[in-house]
């Protein structure tokens, strides 16, 4: 049920400034009249919002939608009508929306936002990215090619996906579709296991973690190889692409493969939704996707909803060769800060990043009261 419709004065373009955080990229969005902070996520085929702040929507009667989460359990949830929904002078109406618990979703770190805007409202106008100047023009028309490079994208089951060719150092080649998701983390392309043969030979960093957390509790754990060597990608199809390296992981487990908002944001670029093609300009310095970093504690950190700190993830390491710290594992604290210490897992990731490039040693006490300490060291590598 993807319901609403946009108005717009005659040719309208409007432009309108937006925030970049570390994962995502946020919009001023004025809904029943109220102005609040949305993320832009294609990931999503429905808007949302949070649970408890949806007083002035209307509940759509006997409208509901299927969830699976990431543990694999399934709910219904009810759906809600926003009658207004403006970016600067464009406004939508009817739209739908679904609720969410932003205080739990992504560790709690969507707390501070109102909720998403997804495709049922960015499909409906054409977008462009200045990401020099933090600046998005919304448009009721296509935008020109100009300078830029065309790619091709498709619409398939309310989601948006791009072709992508992968050239690999071993000599084979994947060809494969990703999901383009706006709100997933990370400047890797995600592969889904069904690609693990064709890596093998390859050099990658194993880690272990956590797959997602879901309405139910934690989600599956799973095995990540993040690979090495950028790998040579042309995205699109024949005579509509563009070419250029990415860093790739793939996964131990079946899911989406998947290309998050740090890939685009490389350039700026336009999505025409009315011809479903993005245009990828240059921007004005270089721009390159932010490397992994090569020296770590081997140990990937989350807040849980009790705000304790807790092992998301592991990661092949001389630190952790003992065996004794365990994905899922509660600590008391991290160089004596539990988890109030911190707004929210972006916040403690920082604090972690901070301490590795300072080359400053970690102590962390478990739940239990044992102590480990962990050293910048680098990342253990091996072979598919």
């Amino acid at each position: 049920m993807r319901a609403g419709s946009v108005k717009f004065l005659a040719e309208q373009r409007d432009t309108i400034h937006f925030e970049q955080t570390a994962e995502w990229i946020i919009l001023q969005v004025k809904v029943n009249g109220e102005l609040r902070k949305f993320i832009w996520d294609t990931g999503s085929a429905y808007s949302g919002i949070d649970q408890i702040n949806n007083t002035n929507f209307e509940k759509i009667a006997g409208a509901e939608v299927d969830f699976t989460d990431a543990v694999e359990a399934k709910q219904k949830s009810s759906l809600y009508t926003a009658k207004s929904v403006s970016l600067g002078a464009t406004v939508f109406n009817d739209i739908t929306f679904m609720p969410l618990d932003t205080k739990t979703i992504a560790a709690g770190v969507l707390k501070d936002y109102a909720g998403i805007i997804g495709l049922d409202i960015i499909d409906k106008v054409n977008w462009y990215f200045d990401f020099d100047k933090n600046l998005v023009v919304i448009s009721s028309r296509p935008f020109e090619k100009g300078d830029g490079k065309e790619v091709r994208y498709a619409n398939y089951l309310s989601y948006n996906t791009m072709r992508v060719n992968m050239d690999l150092p071993n000599g084979k080649r994947i060809n494969t579709a990703l999901l383009i998701d706006f709100g997933a983390a990370g400047n890797t392309i995600y592969l889904s296991n069904e690609h693990l043969a064709k890596l093998k030979t390859m050099k990658a960093e194993l880690s272990e973690g956590m797959q997602g957390v879901g309405i139910s509790g934690i989600g599956a754990v799973q095995k990540t190889y993040k690979i090495i060597e950028p790998i040579a990608c042309t995205f699109g199809l024949s005579g509509r692409n563009i070419a250029v390296e990415s860093k790739i992981s793939v996964s131990s487990n079946k899911q989406q493969s998947v290309i998050g908002n740090q890939f685009f944001r490389q350039f700026n670029f336009v999505r025409n939704s009315s011809q479903s093609v993005f245009i990828f300009f240059d921007r004005k310095g270089k721009v390159k996707l932010d490397n992994h970093i090569t020296l770590s504690y081997g140990i990937s950190l989350g807040i849980n909803e009790k705000k304790e700190i807790y092992i998301t993830g592991l990661t092949k390491n001389p630190n952790l060769d003992d065996g004794k710290l365990k994905v899922g594992q509660v600590l008391q604290n991290v160089n004596g800060k539990d988890g109030s210490a911190f707004q929210d897992m972006v916040h403690l990731k920082n604090y972690l990043s901070t301490c590795i490039a300072d080359g400053s040693n970690l102590k962390i006490t478990t739940s239990s009261g044992d102590e480990f300490y962990l050293y910048p060291k680098e990342n253990e590598v091996v072979n598919i």
